[in-house]
């Protein structure tokens, strides 16, 4: 029974991480490392296209059916079941899969398999920001937005001493940078590259969008690469400053990234500590901890936040039937 196990980033802006367990035609999939939702589809059917399923596997699609959700402190909650061989084939496929991630859900460590990136390049042609990443070469796509996107979160959550509007400052910003120039420096459209990132962290040049690919070089070095897929150096102090506080604010999503020096995975958990709802929601998918109580504390005050009651202002003269009312409707 072949079972494939691995870890993949969420992108654009990254956000955190999957987990995935494949077994054939089936798929379970955490983004907390609790929850699991699990899929099966009819491989079947690629088989039956021959040469041409070959050809474009990638993009061929096959309907996913939702076999079940599963949790370690409410178990499985079966999806719908079908009537037919096809599906009794798949249920075996599902079956399996199950069986297997109720003993190797709480595994530390799934390895990263999507090596291949997708990065938004400055007008120095240099790796500004990460926009997608594949776990097969033959998933590049050169049909992408390229543009680099701050997300809901930031904009909601994400605030500086600095600058009001800090997230949109900072797209602002990269899309600045980002945007290449033409000789009456009217805007032209971004250019990316597609990397394959090797074991010593350095990057193999494999596409290029908007950009001839003569103008790059073949390889990038590992410090060219930046950490945590967004560029720190290079464009001014203020965007600098900008991007480390973002990347601090990102500290509970950061912490999920495998190989971090000791100092600096201390450092972040110090930071996350700071969100205790984030901390709560992502650290199953830690790796490891170097201050276990900065975690535990962080949990601790995220669980007292959920059980704390409602806070109901009483304005003035206000009835007690008024308030009644007020709790019949939170409730």
């Amino acid at each position: 029974m072949v079972m494939h196990s691995y870890s993949q980033r969420q992108l654009n802006p990254y956000r955190g991480v999957v987990r995935v367990i494949r077994h054939g035609g089936a798929e379970a999939v955490t983004q907390d490392g609790w929850h699991w939702d699990l899929y099966v589809s009819n491989q079947a059917l690629l088989d039956d296209m021959g040469e041409v399923a070959n050809a474009h596997r990638h993009r061929v699609l096959v309907s996913d059916i939702r076999f079940g959700r599963w949790s370690p402190d409410h178990g499985l909650k079966r999806g719908p079941i079908y009537p037919s061989d096809d599906f009794r084939r798949m249920e075996q496929e599902g079956a399996a899969l199950f069986n297997y991630l109720i003993e190797a859900h709480a595994a530390p460590i799934f390895p990263f398999i999507d090596i291949y990136e997708l990065w938004l390049l400055d007008t120095h042609l240099r790796p500004l920001a990460l926009l997608a990443s594949a776990t097969e070469a033959a998933e590049m796509d050169l049909d992408l937005p390229l543009t680099w996107l701050v997300g809901d979160a930031a904009r909601a959550n994400f605030k500086t001493a600095a600058v009001a509007d800090a997230a949109e400052v900072l797209a602002g910003q990269v899309r600045q940078f980002a945007w290449a120039k033409s000789a009456t420096q009217t805007p032209t459209k971004p250019a990316a590259i597609w990397v394959r990132r090797e074991l010593d962290g350095s990057a193999t040049v494999m596409a290029a969008i908007q950009v001839a690919i003569e103008q790059l070089p073949t390889r990038l070095p590992a410090a060219a690469m930046p950490r945590y897929f967004l560029a720190e150096t290079g464009h001014g102090e203020y965007f600098a400053q900008l991007v480390r506080d973002y990347l601090d604010w990102q500290a509970p999503c950061l912490l999920m990234l495998p190989s971090l020096p000791h100092e600096e995975r201390q450092r972040l958990e110090y930071l996350a500590r700071q969100q205790a709802e984030a901390v709560e929601k992502h650290h199953r998918l830690y790796p490891e901890t170097v201050d276990a109580a900065q975690i535990q504390a962080a949990r601790v005050e995220a669980m007292l936040c959920r059980t704390q009651p409602e806070r109901i202002e009483e304005y003035g003269f206000a009835s007690t039937f008024y308030i009644e009312l007020e709790d019949e409707g939170v409730g």
